[in-house]
């Protein structure tokens, strides 16, 4: 899974974030449950940047 930033799509995806799922159904569970991992651990607030949070 990639996930990019939504303003590579043009203007209207400016905050949003673009999500590539070109894989299997077990890659896409595996994929989602370390993003909501990652968002419980940084206590994702939706003006963050990665760069701010950091990763994990």
């Amino acid at each position: 899974m990639a996930v990019v930033p939504g303003r590579v799509c043009g203007a209207g995806g400016e905050g949003f974030i673009r999500c590539s799922y070109a894989s299997s159904h077990d890659d896409l569970q595996r994929a989602l449950e370390r993003m909501g991992k990652f968002m419980q651990a940084a206590a994702w607030q939706p003006q963050q940047s990665l760069e701010t949070v950091g990763a994990l």
